[in-house]
């Protein structure tokens, strides 16, 4: 049992919710716009009446409510064990109020200012071994639409993920661990557009709706994720499955259930090769990134390079295309290590590199280990020169790295997102800010991935099957956004080849 007094990872009262920080569970509510109270906390079923600040105020979507607990109102339809965490907080914005009943005589429903009748944000997934049900709007509408309570929806309800107004996704992606924050980043630019489609309507009159699941990072975590999505929730589509050890562990699940996978997050090669009819990519693949690399880091002159990976299937598949790609450029590697994901061989690795004098760092790495390594490595070579992938994610580290970052060159697999140059963008940046959410190359490829889910479930129409859904990405032709584009057939899916290079400044910007 969680007390009010007790803390928790994630739970931060002024900024919603954060999986890298902490708070305080009964915290008041930090509405800015309506009068502040303590909320109550629920034990065993739930009594939902009376949560959040209960504001009237009209601003719509501005809500922040998360909701832990065993639901056992009849239209609270996920149920979840009895034992499990049970409380309720509010913080942030303006809240909403819930009422209902523990009989389940009448179905939950939500008054978010001058709306009533609907709970428009919930998001379910797994956090610390725990099943949680949020609902809230963090900076508007910052996490995904999951469940609509007010229509009585159940996740076991149908066999393939879609109802006459709704079509259930689900994916497995880390919720913690190593590389939270960048997963976190993607997620927003995908709740931001599905956001967006859902209170216009939908796609052909269905909300979209995502269950997500943390999986740590841990390839066996997201297998197990993935069953469940499968195996019990139903959904209709895997989307933004995290990782390519845990894409490549799920790949058996596919086939068996004849089930497609969308945009996984993981450039990796093997997850293209040998071809696999159920997984559909966006992202570009990671040769694509280092051969870019390799050839601006020739045009510059550079002919030594030091080399860290991550340990892993990514970084060692990583480590082979660098090999190929710096070859083909004359370009010597004078040294090449691994690097573990906690980065507790940071010192040794730092030395390692360093001691081979090279001109240049690759860093096949991603997160937090980045910023260790660069920290660490400065001090035994200040101004040593730095080239990466994408998955540096440059936005989460940049600030952290600060002056020690300066120059460091990334590959950019999306338009960039800080300049209005396109109509993409400008639609991306737009969204954005009615969210009060900043721009990222993160959010930018969420934001394009579920653009490009969302034409797919558009062109398939009414009578949508995985099948239907399938034939109608191998057939549609090239999907074009601004220059940013996919032309899937029926013998390949391999995505997008887009691919740019950005730096840091020595404030920690991104600039071109």
């Amino acid at each position: 049992m969680v007390s009010p007094s007790e803390t928790r990872k994630g739970d931060n009262p002024s900024k919603g919710y954060n999986p890298n920080q902490s708070g305080r569970f009964g915290e008041e509510c930090k509405c800015t716009a309506a009068k502040q109270r303590r909320l109550p906390t629920f034990r065993g079923g739930m009594d939902m009446g009376g949560l959040g600040c209960g504001s009237r105020s009209g601003l719509a979507g501005k809500v922040s409510t998360v909701v832990v607990g065993n639901f056992t109102s009849a239209g609270a339809s996920p149920s979840l064990p009895n034992g499990e965490v049970e409380t309720s907080l509010s913080y942030g914005y303006c809240c909403a109020s819930i009422t209902g009943s523990a009989s389940g005589k009448d179905s939950p429903r939500a008054v978010d200012g001058n709306r009533e009748g609907k709970v428009f944000l919930i998001r379910v997934f797994k956090h610390n071994g725990k099943l949680e049900e949020r609902m809230g709007m963090t900076g508007v509408w910052r996490y995904l639409a999951v469940l609509v309570l007010a229509t009585g929806f159940h996740l076991g309800a149908f066999a393939q993920g879609v109802t006459s107004d709704q079509v259930l996704l689900g994916t497995s992606r880390p919720m913690s661990g190593p590389i939270t924050s960048i997963a976190n980043e993607v997620f927003t630019g995908v709740g931001v557009y599905l956001d967006h489609i859902n209170m216009q309507g939908g796609v052909n009159d269905r909300k979209i709706v995502l269950l997500e699941l943390d999986d740590a990072y841990d390839p066996g975590r997201a297998v197990a994720n993935v069953k469940r999505l499968i195996e019990k929730d139903k959904v209709f589509a895997l989307f933004g499955v995290a990782g390519a050890a845990a894409n490549m562990a799920i790949m058996p699940l596919l086939a068996d259930a004849g089930i497609p996978s969308i945009a996984p997050l993981s450039s990796s090669e093997a997850l293209r090769k040998p071809f696999n009819r159920y997984v559909f990519h966006v992202m570009c693949g990671m040769a694509d990134e280092v051969n870019k690399l390799a050839e601006h880091m020739a045009v510059r002159g550079i002919d030594k390079v030091g080399v860290v990976y991550m340990n892993g299937a990514f970084g060692e598949e990583g480590l082979a295309l660098a090999e190929r790609a710096l070859a083909a450029n004359k370009i010597a590697i004078t040294a090449k290590s691994s690097l573990e994901a906690n980065g507790a061989d940071t010192d040794e690795v730092s030395a390692y590199i360093a001691k081979s004098a090279p001109k240049a760092v690759l860093l096949l790495t991603a997160g937090r280990q980045t910023i260790d390594f660069v920290k660490t490595y400065n001090r035994r070579s200040p101004g040593a020169q730095y080239f990466g992938t994408s998955t540096l994610g440059l936005h989460v580290i940049g600030k952290a790295l600060g002056k020690d970052g300066a120059g460091m060159v990334a590959t950019e697999i999306v338009p960039y997102p800080y300049s209005a140059t396109s109509r993409v963008v400008m639609e991306y940046q737009k969204l954005m800010r009615q969210r009060g959410l900043k721009y990222s190359e993160e959010s930018m490829a969420g934001f394009l991935y579920a653009k490009f889910l969302v034409e797919g479930l558009r062109r398939t129409g009414r009578d949508l099957t995985r099948e239907r859904y399938m034939h109608t990405l191998e057939t549609m032709g090239r999907i074009d956004f601004d220059g940013y584009s996919v032309n899937y057939s029926k013998n390949d899916h391999s995505g997008t080849r887009y691919v740019d290079l950005v730096f840091l400044s020595r404030d920690g910007d991104i600039r071109r």
